[in-house]
């Protein structure tokens, strides 16, 4: 398939495509390697590339859990909190990160049963915690 104009119908299409070329390159190097945000115009797509470590328990070391583990402490959420799981509202969430620059809803979870990313207050993730812990 020729494509002669950049739209944001075959974006996702180039993007999904680029992604599977990259596979094996992450994996050759046990890296998360994902083409993200694109800015484009009718002749041209520029696509953010992100490459990340995997730590040994298999957590992608993206930017906000690098920043999770530099923070984290700050807040009394403790050196170890990337990867804690709690449950909420009857789901079951994995901190996987945070965001400074976010006052309101700086924890980054991830949800066990649908695999969605959520941002919560800190003051929730701290509690839940708290109640998980006892």
């Amino acid at each position: 398939m020729k494509i002669t104009q950049i739209t944001a119908t075959n974006i996702p299409l180039l993007r999904a495509r680029v992604n599977e070329i990259l596979k094996p390159l992450a994996e050759e190097y046990g890296l998360k390697i994902a083409a993200g945000n694109a800015s484009y115009s009718d002749e041209n797509v520029t696509f953010k590339l992100s490459l990340a470590t995997v730590s040994e328990d298999g957590i992608v070391q993206t930017q906000s859990a690098v920043d999770l583990k530099r923070y984290a402490y700050r807040h009394g959420l403790g050196e170890d909190a990337l990867g804690k799981t709690f449950s909420w509202l009857g789901k079951t969430l994995t901190i996987t990160g945070y965001k400074p620059r976010s006052r309101k809803y700086p924890i980054l979870v991830k949800c066990k049963e649908d695999g969605t990313t959520y941002k919560y207050p800190l003051q929730t993730v701290k509690s839940a915690l708290e109640l998980a812990a006892k």
